[in-house]
């Protein structure tokens, strides 16, 4: 199968978001990242491996059109879009002093969003990070869709139950997460629903 300008495109924004996260967990950046020197402190080195790859394995996927591959990439940009939303974005978005404590921590680190009362911004890596993220998820959502509807539509006579039922879950599981983030019931998933 060619592979389409959307899919490109995602590749391109994933491949940015690997190699943008890649030098800030890994090269010293001073205050952007609060690493002065060689080797980095890297808290989460080992996590930091695993997303490094998974993300250039993800943009590989979506240049090769690998269904299974892409359904993963977006399930778990779903998961780090919405982590983001309520570490970062809400709570910027709130006015509450509770805030203060994350941004008394970051606040060394080079600020690129003003403080307004107190609404307490991320950082200006966990932004810049965040405005590769967010841009790279909304890019996957219609790419899975449209590599979905062309796969359903070349293997209508040959689809598997398990193939059907493996893109439900997928599904289900984003739905999920969101649901869990926005702090509902882990039962309460019904249909990519949410129910209180």
């Amino acid at each position: 199968m060619s592979v389409s300008r959307l899919s490109k495109i995602t590749a391109i924004a994933v491949g940015a978001l690997c190699v943008y996260y890649t030098v800030f967990r890994w090269i010293p950046l001073g205050r952007w990242n609060w690493q002065f020197h060689w080797p980095v402190a890297n808290d989460q080195f080992y996590p930091d491996i695993v997303i490094c790859t998974l993300l250039g394995l993800f943009a590989v996927a979506f240049l090769r059109r690998w269904l299974p591959v892409m359904w993963i990439a977006t399930v778990l940009l779903t998961f780090w879009a919405v982590v983001h939303l309520f570490d970062w974005w809400i709570p910027y978005a709130t006015d509450s002093a509770a805030n203060f404590a994350r941004y008394s921590f970051y606040a060394p680190h080079t600020q690129l969003l003003p403080v307004i009362g107190h609404h307490y911004p991320p950082d200006g890596s966990h932004a810049v990070l965040d405005f590769l993220v967010y841009p790279t998820w909304l890019l996957s959502l219609p790419d899975v869709h449209s590599m979905q509807q062309a796969t359903a539509g070349r293997t209508a006579r040959t689809c598997s139950p398990e193939l059907a039922c493996g893109l439900a879950h997928g599904y289900m599981i984003t739905s999920f997460i969101i649901c869990i983030m926005g702090g509902r019931r882990p039962g309460s998933v019904n249909r990519g629903k949410c129910h209180n």
